[in-house]
C-alpha cells in the first residue's frame, strides 16, 4: 500500500494551515487533505478509554479549540481570523429577519390581530419592541427548534418588524456573500464542503468496528467480529465501547433495570445513564476489549426479549469511531455558530448543500438518512439547516422543493422510526408550508397538495374493509397511523392562507390536490356504520375514537378547501363538479333509483326505500357534507344547483344527496332517546362527538344545511313526507291511527302490528320531526343560508350561550369555537353583546352577562343546545322574566332572511303536508284519548307556527310583493280554528302563555284584532284564575302544617316546664362564672404577671365528646378528655434554611430552624373514645388492599388519623387538663421584688450543684452516667445574708400547686409529649427521657412564635379571640406544657435540665453558645417551667408557672438578654445617619431614653465593638420596635396560661409602636428599664459583661459563624413573584438540569426560598429510605421546609403543595389573565399577571402551617392517583 505523502508532511510539520495554503494555491486542495489532519488528532482528543467517566465526559477544550477549530478559521481568514471576521461583518447587510432559535420552554408571543396563523411567533425582545403589545396576543412556550419570525413580511398581516430590526427591513435583498473577497469565499467553500461531507459520512458510518480507510491511523487494522470474539487479534488489543441507543418504545424503568444488570452499576448511575440516553439519544455504558463489550450487549439483548417485542439498539463500536462522530457533532455546531456570526456564509452554505453530486445533493442525503441518526445528531443537523437555509427566502424555496420531492419517502421513514415527531426532519414542514408564497409556489410547481395527500392516501388504502371503507382495528397498533396523520397537519399548513390572485398553474395544482383529497374523503364515507340491535346487546363496543380523531384533524383541511374554492368561480365550478361525480360513485344501489311509492295530501311520491331499524347507518359523511360547504358559495357567483355548469350524465339528484344526512340526523335523535341502547356506549359516544363544539361545524351543521338544500330544491310536500317516512311515522296522519294504536299492545319495546314502535318511541320521533323542521326553517345564522356575516354567526353563538348563565371567558371560548375565523375575535364580539363583570370583592374569575335588550334573540330550540343546556336556558329565562315582572312567554325570535338560493325552504311551513301535520298535532292535543301526545310536541308545534308568523310579518314589512304568507293557508287548512279551540284547554296549561302569544299574532295578521283581544283576555283570565286557585290551596296547606307544629311545641313546653327552668338557671350560673369581667373591675387595668396580677377565673370548662356525644366537665375526678392535634417539624420561621446542624434540645435557638409546631382543630373526645377510634382506624387500614395504601391522606404507621368530626389531619392528642387558676389573696402577694437577689440565688444553686455518678452496669450494658441535682433551698440560703435569703425565698416559693392528675390523663400527657420529641429529633425516644419535656416546651414556644407572627402579618389584634379553634388549642397547649413536668420527667431529670440551662445562662462556658444563639421568648417558656422544680424535694410538689413574681423575674432576665441581642446587632451607622427626634416626651420616656443610652454604651463597650453617637430618642424608638415582638409573645403566653382578661387596647388593631406601653402594663412591667442592669457591680451587670465578653461573640457578630439573626424579627413570607408571568418563563429558559447539564423539561421553583429545581425527572431523583427514589422537589423540601412546602411548576403555571415526600395537592396558581381566570398548563395562552389575593392566601396558608391539612383535604376529595414522590 502506498504511503500518503500529505500524512507524512502532517507528522513532520506541525502547521497544517501552511500545507492547506500550499495546496489551495496550487488548486489541489480537497476534502481528504483536512481528513488527513483530523485522523491524527481526533482520536487522541476524543477517543474514550477505560478510565473515562461516561456520565461526565470532559475534553481538553483549550487544545481542542487550538488544534481542530482555530486551524480551520485561520485557513478561511488567511491567518488573521479576528480582523477578517470583523471586516466580513462590516460587509454584511444586517438581516431584517430576527431568526432567534428558541430553546425549549422559552416564551414565545403570537399576535391574533396581525399573525397569518398561530405558528407566527416573536421572541421576547422583539415582542417588547413591537406594536403587538397593544394587540390581542397570546403567550406560549416553545418546544425548541423554531425561530422568531420578526422581519418576515409573509408571517404578518401588519407590523411585521419590531423597532430593533426596523432599520434592516429596507435592505436590497441581495446576499452579502457577493461583497466578500473571492479568495475568502473559495477558502470557506473548501472548508464547508469538507466539514459537511465528513460530518455526514461519520455520523452515518455503518461499520462500527472500524473507520473508513482514509481516516485510519497507521497502526489500526480491520476488525472482524469472529476473530475478536475468538481472541485472535494480530496486533495490540484495541478498545471498544458498548453504545446504548435511545428509542421511544421502552420505559425509563425498563432501561434503568437493564443497565443495572448489564453494566453492574448502582441505581443512581443507571438513572444518570438513562437520562443521558433520553436526552442525547445514546450513551457509552461500557469500555474495554471486544469480548467485554460484546457480553454487555448480549445481556441487553436478553433483557429486551423478556420485556418487549422490540430489542434495544446496542452496538459495539471502536473508540476511534466514537471519537470521529463526536468531532463531527462539534463541527456541525462550529459551522452553525460561524454562519450566525457571518451572515453572508448562509448563502454559501445553501449553495454547497444543493450542489449536484454522484449520490445526490448533500441536502437530499441528510434528509434521507435522518432516521438513521440518534437524537442529538438529528437535532444538530436540523438546527444547521434552519440557520443555513431557512433564514433566507431563496434558500428556503430550494429547501422546500427538495423537501416536497422527498416527502413520501420521508414520511414512510418516519412511520418506521421510533422517535418523536419533534426529532424528525418532517417536523420542519411547519417552517416552509406556513409561508404563503412558498406554499402557493409548491402547489403550483411541485404539485405539493397532491403529493402530501397521496402520501396519506397510500396508508389509508391499506386499512380498508371489504366494502372499501376505512376501518380501524381496536386490537392493532395505531402508532404508524398516528404518525402518518401528521400529513393532515401539513395540509392544513399549505392551505392556511388562501390566494388573492389565481393563475392557471395554481388552479391546476390545487384542483389536482383537491381530487386527491376527495379520494381520501370517499373511503371515509360510511365509516363505522351501525345496525340497530333489536334482540341481544352488542357483545363488545367497536373502535370509534380513531375515526373522529381523524375527522377532527381533517375538518380544518376541509374548511380551508371550501375557503379556497369560494375565491374563484372557475375553481368552485370544477371542484363542485368533481365532488358531484365522486358522490355519484359512492351511491349505494338502493340510493341510485327510488324504489318505493308514498301517497299523501293527494300526491304520490317516489322515495328511496330504507329501513332505519334494519340497515346500517353511518355518522361519517365527509363527501356529502363538503358538498354543503361548497353549495353555500354558489350564490356568490350567480350559480345554482341546477345551473348548466353542473349538467352532466353521472350526477346525483338532491333526493339522493340528502338521504345519508337525513339518516344521520335521525340516528342522533333516536340514540339520545335511548332507542339504540343495545348498541352500547360506542354509538352514544359517537353521537356525543357528532355535536362536539370542535367539529360540529363540519358535521352537525352541514347535515342541517343539506336538509335546507333539499327543502329549497325539491317539492316541500315530498320533503316533509320523506322525513316522516324515515322516522317511521308516516302512518300517523291516518285519521284511524289512534284507534289502531289503542288496539295494539306493547311487547317489550316493539308492537305486534306494522307499527313497529312503542308509543313512547313514536311520540319521541314526532317530537324530533317537528324539531328538525324548526331547524330547517329557522337556523339561518350561516353565511350562504341566511343574509348574515361570520360576525353575526358568532354573536348568535355567544348570545345563546349567555342565555344559559353568565359565563367566564374561558368557558365561552370553549362553547364558541372561532379557530377557523382567525380574523374574528370572541372577545370583541362578546363586548358588543354582553358586559364583562369582575367579582365585587377583590379579583377573581369574571363573567360575561348578556345585555338586557338582546334577550329577545333567545331561541329555546337552538340546534347547538344539548338537552341539558336547553332545559337550563329555558329555566334561566323564565326565572329572569318572573323576577322582572314580565310575561313568562318565550316566543320565537326574529330571524334574518334567507338568501335567494335558500328562500324556497320557507315553503316547508306552508305546504299541505306540513299544515296537515300541524293540524293533526293540535287535534290530537285536544283529544284526551290520544296516546301519541306530549307537551313538548305541542310546544314545538306552537314554536314552529310562531316562527312562520314572524317570517310573514317580517316579509310583509320588507317586500310585500314577495312576502311569505302563512296565516291564510293555515286558516284555510283549519289550523287557526284548532288553535282557537285549544285556548283555555287545561291539558296544555303549561304552555298557555305561548299559545296566547301565537293566537294573538295570528289574529292580528288575519285582521281580527278585536277577536284576538277578546280571546287572549279570556285565555289570560282563565290562566290567572287557575294560578290563583293553586296559590290559595298551597297557602292553606302551609298554614295547616305550621299550626300543627306550634301545637306540638306548646305541648312539649307544658310537659317539661321544670327541666327547662333548671337548664336556664345552669346556663345563667355558668355564664356568670366564666365572665372575666367579674375577676376585675371594668376600670382596673388587667395585669397577668407579677405581684399585681389580676384575679384569674377558676371555672371548670365543659366539652362534648364528638364520638359519644356525652358532655363532660374537665376535672381530676372525671374521665380524661383529649383533643386531636397535629405536630409537624417546621422551618416557616427559620432564619437559616441552609443550616444542617442538629438543633439544641435545652433551649430554643434564635434562628428558629427546624422546630416542632403544634396545631389543633379543637374538637374534644374522651381519651377512651379516642383510643377505640384510633384502634379501629388502624384495623381498617390493615385490611385495606395493598394497591390502595400508597395514596392515603394519612399514615397510621406514623400514628396519623383524621379528626372524626372535621377530618382534620392529626397525629397526637392534647389532654384537657383541669382548671387550676385561682385568685391570689392579698396576703399571698409577695412584697419584695429584687432581680439581683433572684439571680444571685440561682447562681449559688448552680455553683453548689450536687453531682452524683451512677456506676456502670455489669457487662457494660449501661455506661456510667453523671447526674446533677439541686443543692436545695437551705443550702443556697446558707450563702446569703438573712435579708437576701428572705427575699429569695419569697420569690422562688411561688406557683400553682398542680392538682392530682388521674392516671388516664397522665397517660395522655405522655402520649402527647413523646410526639414533639420524636418529630423534632427524628429519632425514637423512651419514656422518662430528659428531652421529652424540653421538646414539649419548644413546641409550645414555637407555636406561640408562629401565632404572633401570623397575627402581625394579617394585622389582627393580638389578644382578641382567635376563634374557638385557636383559643382552645393555645389554652390547652400552654396548660399542658406548664403542668406536664412532674408527669413526663423525674425530679432529678427536671432539676438536671434546669441546672444545665441556668449554667448556660448565668455562667456561660467558653465552649458553649453565646446569647446570640438563644431565643429570648423560648427562654421565658423553658425557664418558667424548669425553675419551679429547682428547690422541691418531691416531683409531686413541683408547682406550675402561674404568672408569679418568679415568672416575672424570668421575663425580666429574658428581656435584658433580648436587649443585649438588639443592641449588639443593630446597624449603628444607619441609625446615626437618621435625623435626631424631638425629645419632648413623658418623663418616663426620657428615663427610658437615658437608661437605654447607658445600656447601649455598656453592652457595646463590653463586647469591644464600635460605640457610635446615637440620638437617645432614635435609640429608644429602634429598641421599642425591636423588642415589641418579644413582648407580644410573652403577652400571648401568659394570657393563655393565666386566663387574665386582655385590656381593650390589645384587642384592637394598633401599630406595633402603640402596643408597646399596653404590653408593658399587661405584663406587670412598669417600664422597659431594669435599673440593676446599669448599676455598677450589680449581679445583673456582671452577667451582662459575661454575655458580651464571651470568646465567640465577636466572630458571631462578624458573620463568620453563620448568618446573624437581627431584630426585630420580620415575618417570613413566600418569595416575591414578578407581576408578568413571562418573566418567570424567560428566567427558567436558561435553567439547566444540575445533574445532567441538559435542558430541564419541568423546572419548578420553591416559593419558600426561590431555588429552581428539575422536577419530575429521573435525573435528579434522590434515594431515601424506606421510600426509595424521590424527586428533586421533595428532596429539596426535606432541607428547606422540613418535608413540606410550596412548589410552582413554571412552564405549566401549576402550584403543588407537598408534604412528607409522598403526599401533595394542586391548588390554584397565583397568576390569572385579564379575565380573572387561571390557565394551568398554559392552554389558552392569554397574558398572565400576578393574582395578589391568591398569593396572599397561599402565603397565609404556609405561614399558619396549614399545608398538611390542606393536602389532606384535597386528597380526601380527589380520586386521582398521583405519584407525588416523583415530583
Amino acid at each position: 500500500m502506498m504511503k500518503d505523502n500529505s500524512s507524512e508532511a502532517m507528522k513532520s510539520d506541525g502547521n497544517p494551515v501552511a500545507i492547506w495554503e500550499a495546496k489551495f494555491k496550487k488548486d489541489t486542495l480537497v476534502g481528504r487533505d483536512f481528513r488527513e489532519y483530523w485522523k491524527l488528532h481526533v482520536p487522541k482528543i476524543y477517543a474514550p478509554d477505560e478510565s473515562t467517566n461516561f456520565l461526565h465526559i470532559t475534553y481538553d477544550d483549550e487544545s481542542t479549540q487550538k488544534l481542530l477549530f482555530d486551524t480551520l478559521k485561520q485557513f478561511i481568514c488567511i491567518d488573521n481570523p479576528a480582523e477578517v471576521l470583523k471586516h466580513l461583518k462590516e460587509l454584511t447587510t444586517p438581516a431584517a429577519l430576527c431568526g432567534k432559535v428558541f430553546r425549549m420552554g422559552e416564551a414565545t408571543y403570537s399576535c391574533r390581530d396581525c399573525g397569518q396563523d398561530p405558528t407566527c411567533v416573536l421572541c421576547r425582545d422583539c415582542f417588547k419592541a413591537s406594536a403587538h403589545q397593544q394587540h390581542r396576543y397570546k403567550m406560549n412556550q416553545s418546544v425548541g427548534g423554531g425561530y422568531c419570525d420578526c422581519g418576515d413580511r409573509e408571517a404578518w398581516k401588519d407590523n411585521f418588524c419590531c423597532s430593533i430590526h426596523e432599520k434592516n427591513a429596507t435592505g436590497s435583498g441581495t446576499s452579502s456573500l457577493f461583497k466578500f473577497p473571492p479568495e475568502i469565499v473559495q477558502r470557506a467553500r473548501a472548508v464547508f464542503a469538507a466539514v459537511l461531507d465528513y460530518a455526514l459520512e461519520m455520523l452515518m458510518h455503518e461499520n462500527t468496528m472500524g473507520l473508513p480507510h482514509d481516516l485510519r491511523c497507521p497502526a489500526e487494522h480491520d476488525g472482524d467480529a469472529d476473530d475478536l470474539l475468538a481472541g485472535t487479534e494480530p496486533f495490540h488489543t484495541p478498545l471498544y465501547v458498548t453504545m446504548f441507543y435511545n428509542d421511544e418504545t421502552h420505559t425509563f424503568e425498563q432501561v434503568i433495570e437493564c443497565l443495572r444488570r448489564a453494566v453492574e452499576c448502582s441505581q443512581r448511575d443507571a438513572v444518570d445513564y438513562a437520562t443521558i440516553i433520553d436526552r442525547v439519544g445514546r450513551s457509552i455504558v461500557k469500555c474495554g476489549d471486544f469480548q467485554t463489550c460484546h457480553r454487555a450487549k448480549q445481556v441487553f439483548e436478553t433483557h429486551s426479549t423478556r420485556h418487549s417485542n422490540r430489542p434495544y439498539k446496542v452496538h459495539v463500536m471502536h473508540t476511534h469511531v466514537v471519537a470521529h462522530q463526536t468531532f463531527a457533532m462539534r463541527l456541525l455546531l462550529w459551522l452553525k455558530k460561524l454562519i450566525e456570526e457571518v451572515d453572508g456564509f448562509r448563502t454559501l452554505f445553501g449553495q454547497i448543500v444543493t450542489e449536484p453530486a454522484a449520490d445526490g445533493p448533500l441536502l437530499e442525503r441528510v434528509m434521507k438518512t435522518d432516521t438513521q441518526l440518534w437524537k442529538l445528531a438529528r437535532n444538530q443537523w436540523h438546527l444547521l439547516l434552519i440557520q443555513g437555509m431557512l433564514m433566507e427566502h431563496d434558500s428556503k424555496k430550494v429547501f422546500a422543493k427538495t423537501f416536497t420531492r422527498l416527502y413520501p419517502n420521508l414520511m414512510r421513514d418516519f412511520m418506521r422510526d421510533d422517535h418523536n415527531h419533534s426529532d424528525s426532519v418532517t417536523s420542519l414542514s411547519v417552517q416552509i408550508y406556513t409561508v404563503p408564497t412558498i406554499a402557493h409556489m409548491l402547489i403550483t410547481d411541485e404539485d405539493c397538495l397532491s403529493i402530501v395527500t397521496r402520501t396519506f392516501y397510500d396508508e389509508c388504502i391499506n386499512r380498508r374493509n371489504t366494502q372499501g371503507v376505512l376501518a380501524f382495528n381496536p386490537r392493532s397498533d395505531n402508532v404508524a397511523w398516528r404518525r402518518i396523520s401528521y400529513c393532515l397537519n401539513d395540509l392544513r399548513y399549505l392551505l392556511s392562507v388562501r390566494p388573492t390572485q389565481w393563475t392557471e398553474q395554481l388552479r391546476r395544482g390545487f384542483l389536482h390536490g383537491f381530487t386527491s383529497i376527495l379520494d381520501v374523503l370517499a373511503i371515509m364515507e360510511g365509516m363505522d356504520a351501525s345496525v340497530r340491535q333489536m334482540g341481544n346487546h352488542l357483545e363488545y363496543d367497536p373502535e370509534w375514537q380513531t375515526a373522529f380523531t381523524l375527522f377532527g384533524k381533517l375538518s380544518y383541511v376541509i374548511n380551508h378547501l371550501v375557503d379556497w374554492c369560494s375565491t374563484d368561480r372557475q375553481v368552485l365550478v370544477k371542484a363542485y363538479r368533481a365532488l358531484l361525480r365522486k358522490l355519484y360513485g359512492k351511491l349505494s344501489p338502493e340510493r341510485v333509483k327510488p324504489s318505493a311509492q308514498l301517497e299523501a295530501v293527494g300526491k304520490t311520491f317516489r322515495v328511496v326505500e330504507f329501513d332505519m331499524w334494519q340497515n346500517a347507518v353511518s355518522l361519517h359523511l365527509p363527501l356529502t357534507r363538503m358538498l354543503a360547504g361548497l353549495h353555500l358559495h354558489l350564490g356568490g357567483f350567480g350559480l345554482t344547483f341546477n345551473a348548466f355548469e353542473f349538467e352532466m350524465e353521472n350526477r346525483p339528484t338532491i333526493q339522493q344527496i340528502v338521504e345519508t344526512s337525513l339518516r344521520a340526523v335521525i340516528l342522533t335523535t333516536q340514540v339520545r332517546a335511548g332507542m339504540w341502547r343495545r348498541n352500547g356506549t360506542s354509538l352514544v359516544s359517537q353521537v356525543h362527538f357528532y355535536s362536539n363544539v370542535r367539529i360540529r361545524a363540519e358535521i352537525q351543521d352541514r347535515d342541517i344545511q343539506i336538509l335546507q338544500m333539499a327543502a329549497a330544491l325539491e317539492d316541500p310536500d315530498e320533503f316533509v313526507m320523506t322525513l316522516m317516512l324515515r322516522y317511521g311515522i308516516h302512518h300517523w296522519l291516518d285519521p284511524n291511527f289512534e284507534d289502531v294504536m289503542r288496539r295494539t299492545p306493547d311487547v317489550d319495546g316493539e308492537t305486534a302490528t306494522c307499527f313497529v314502535q312503542t308509543v313512547q318511541e313514536f311520540t319521541h320521533n314526532l317530537e324530533e320531526l317537528i324539531l328538525v323542521l324548526i331547524h330547517v326553517f329557522g337556523e339561518r345564522y350561516q353565511p350562504g343560508v341566511g343574509a348574515v356575516t361570520k360576525e353575526d354567526c358568532l354573536k348568535k353563538e355567544i348570545i345563546q350561550s349567555l342565555c344559559i348563565e353568565p359565563t367566564p371567558h374561558s368557558k365561552l371560548c370553549k362553547l364558541v369555537v372561532a379557530e377557523n375565523h382567525q380574523e374574528l375575535s370572541i372577545e370583541q364580539l362578546a363586548d358588543q353583546v354582553a358586559e364583562f363583570k369582575l367579582p365585587q370583592h377583590g379579583t377573581g374569575k369574571g363573567v360575561y352577562e348578556l345585555r338586557p335588550e338582546l334577550y329577545s334573540d333567545y331561541n329555546p330550540f337552538w340546534y347547538h343546545y344539548t338537552r341539558e343546556e336547553q332545559s337550563r336556558a329555558e329555566g334561566a329565562q323564565r326565572r329572569r322574566k318572573r323576577l322582572a315582572g314580565e310575561p313568562p312567554c318565550l316566543p320565537p325570535p326574529l330571524l334574518p332572511p334567507f338568501t335567494p338560493e335558500f328562500c324556497n325552504a320557507r315553503n316547508v311551513a306552508v305546504c299541505p303536508a306540513m299544515l296537515n301535520v300541524l293540524l293533526t298535532v293540535l287535534r290530537r292535543s285536544s283529544d284526551l284519548h290520544a296516546r301519541v301526545f306530549s307537551e313538548t310536541m305541542f310546544q314545538r308545534t306552537l314554536f314552529l307556527i310562531g316562527m312562520a308568523l314572524n317570517e310573514e310579518e317580517r316579509g310583509a314589512a320588507a317586500d310585500p310583493r314577495h312576502a311569505f304568507g302563512f296565516s291564510r293557508p293555515a286558516q284555510q287548512a283549519g289550523v287557526v280554528d284548532a288553535l282557537q279551540q285549544m285556548v283555555g284547554n287545561p291539558r296544555v296549561s303549561s304552555h298557555a302563555d305561548l299559545l296566547t302569544w301565537v293566537v294573538a299574532k295570528l289574529n292580528r295578521l288575519l285582521g281580527r284584532a278585536a277577536a284576538a283581544t277578546e280571546s287572549s283576555s279570556g285565555a289570560a283570565e282563565d290562566a290567572s284564575s287557575e294560578q290563583k286557585r293553586r296559590r290559595e290551596k298551597a297557602a292553606a296547606r302551609r298554614a295547616r302544617i305550621l299550626g300543627q307544629m306550634q301545637a306540638q311545641q306548646k305541648k312539649f313546653i307544658a310537659q317539661n316546664v321544670t327541666a327547662l327552668a333548671e337548664h336556664e338557671e345552669e346556663e345563667r350560673l355558668a355564664g356568670s362564672s366564666m365572665d372575666l369581667s367579674e375577676c376585675a373591675g371594668p376600670d382596673e387595668w388587667p395585669v397577668c404577671l407579677g405581684p399585681r396580677q389580676t384575679a384569674r377565673p377558676a371555672a371548670a370548662a365543659e366539652y362534648t365528646c364528638i364520638l359519644c356525644q356525652a358532655t363532660e366537665q374537665v376535672s381530676s375526678t372525671r374521665p380524661a378528655m383529649v383533643m386531636a392535634a397535629f405536630v409537624q417539624l417546621s422551618t416557616v420561621l427559620s432564619r437559616d434554611r441552609a443550616s444542617q446542624a442538629p438543633n439544641p434540645v435545652l433551649y430554643v435557638p434564635s434562628n428558629l430552624h427546624r422546630l416542632p409546631h403544634t396545631s389543633s382543630c379543637g374538637h374534644a373526645m374522651h381519651a377512651a373514645c379516642w383510643q377505640r377510634h384510633f384502634e379501629n382506624v388502624c384495623l381498617r387500614e390493615r385490611r385495606r388492599a395493598l394497591r390502595l395504601r400508597h395514596n392515603l391522606s394519612y399514615d397510621v404507621q406514623k400514628r396519623e388519623f383524621l379528626c372524626p368530626l372535621c377530618q382534620c389531619l392529626s397525629n397526637t392528642v392534647v389532654p384537657l387538663v383541669p382548671a387550676r387558676m385561682v385568685a391570689l389573696d392579698g396576703d399571698d402577694r409577695p412584697a419584695v421584688d429584687n432581680i439581683n437577689v433572684w439571680i444571685k440565688g440561682l447562681q449559688l444553686a448552680c455553683a453548689h450543684t450536687v453531682v452524683r455518678v451512677n456506676e456502670a452496669a455489669p457487662g457494660g450494658a449501661e455506661p456510667a452516667r453523671v447526674r446533677c441535682r439541686s443543692p436545695g433551698l437551705k443550702a443556697v440560703l446558707k450563702h446569703m445574708t438573712q435579708r437576701e435569703g428572705n427575699q429569695f425565698r419569697a420569690q422562688v416559693q411561688q406557683g400553682d400547686r398542680i392538682a392530682e392528675t388521674p392516671t388516664s390523663t397522665r397517660e395522655m400527657m405522655n402520649t402527647f409529649a413523646m410526639v414533639p420529641c420524636m418529630i423534632g429529633l427524628d429519632a425514637g425516644v423512651e419514656f422518662g427521657d430528659q428531652r421529652v419535656a424540653l421538646m414539649s416546651l419548644q413546641t409550645c414556644a414555637y407555636t406561640l412564635h408562629t401565632t404572633e407572627q401570623l397575627l402581625r402579618h394579617t394585622g389582627r389584634p393580638l389578644l382578641a379571640e382567635l376563634g374557638s379553634r385557636g383559643d382552645i388549642c393555645l389554652t390547652q397547649l400552654t396548660h399542658v406544657c406548664a403542668t406536664m413536668l412532674p408527669v413526663v420527667a423525674a425530679l432529678e431529670t427536671a432539676q438536671e435540665a434546669c441546672g444545665r440551662l441556668l449554667r448556660l445562662l448565668l455562667e456561660p462556658p467558653a465552649d458553649g453558645p453565646t446569647v446570640m444563639r438563644l431565643d429570648a421568648f423560648g427562654l421565658v417558656v423553658t425557664l418558667c417551667s424548669l425553675v419551679t422544680a429547682l428547690f422541691v424535694d418531691h416531683a409531686d410538689d413541683i408547682p406550675a408557672p402561674s404568672g408569679s413574681l418568679q415568672d416575672l423575674q424570668c421575663v425580666r432576665l429574658a428581656l435584658v438578654l433580648h436587649l443585649v441581642q438588639v443592641l449588639l446587632t443593630m446597624d449603628v451607622a444607619e441609625l446615626a445617619r437618621q435625623e435626631p427626634m424631638e425629645t419632648d416626651g413623658e418623663p418616663a420616656d426620657q428615663d427610658e431614653q437615658q437608661w437605654l443610652a447607658e445600656l447601649y454604651t455598656l453592652v457595646r463597650s463590653a463586647a469591644g465593638i464600635d460605640v457610635a453617637d446615637v440620638s437617645p430618642p432614635l435609640l429608644r424608638q429602634y429598641v421599642i420596635n425591636a423588642i415589641t415582638p418579644f413582648l407580644r409573645c410573652c403577652a400571648l403566653y401568659f394570657h393563655f396560661l393565666t386566663g387574665v382578661r386582655a385590656p381593650a387596647e390589645l384587642q384592637q388593631s394598633l401599630p406595633l409602636a402603640e402596643q408597646y406601653p399596653h404590653l408593658l402594663r399587661y405584663l406587670g412591667l412598669d417600664s422597659l428599664c431594669v435599673p440593676q442592669a446599669t448599676d455598677c457591680h450589680s449581679v445583673l451587670q456582671d452577667l451582662i459583661f459575661k454575655w458580651c465578653q464571651h470568646p465567640s461573640i465577636r466572630p458571631e457578630l462578624s458573620g463568620s459563624r453563620g448568618p446573624l439573626v437581627k431584630y426585630p424579627l420580620s415575618v417570613n413570607t413566600l418569595i416575591q413573584l414578578p407581576d408578568d408571568f413571562s418573566e418567570l418563563i424567560n428566567k427558567v429558559s436558561d435553567f439547566t438540569c444540575p445533574s445532567s447539564d441538559g435542558e430541564s423539561r419541568v423546572p419548578a421553583m420553591c416559593l419558600v426560598c426561590g431555588e429552581l429545581l428539575c422536577s419530575q425527572s429521573y435525573c435528579c431523583q434522590v434515594q431515601v429510605d424506606p421510600i426509595g427514589q424521590i424527586g428533586a422537589c421533595n428532596a429539596h423540601l426535606m432541607r428547606c421546609g422540613a418535608g413540606s412546602g410550596v412548589m410552582l411548576r413554571i412552564r405549566e403555571c401549576r402550584v403543588h403543595l407537598l408534604v412528607n415526600k409522598v403526599r401533595g395537592a394542586n391548588v390554584p396558581p397565583p397568576y390569572v389573565d385579564k379575565f380573572g381566570e387561571m390557565d394551568q398548563g398554559l392552554q389558552r395562552g392569554n397574558p398572565l399577571t400576578l393574582w395578589r389575593e391568591q398569593y396572599v392566601k397561599l402565603n397565609r396558608l404556609w405561614l399558619s402551617h396549614g399545608i398538611p391539612e390542606e393536602v389532606t383535604r384535597h386528597m380526601e376529595d380527589s380520586f386521582s392517583q398521583t405519584d407525588w414522590q416523583n415530583l
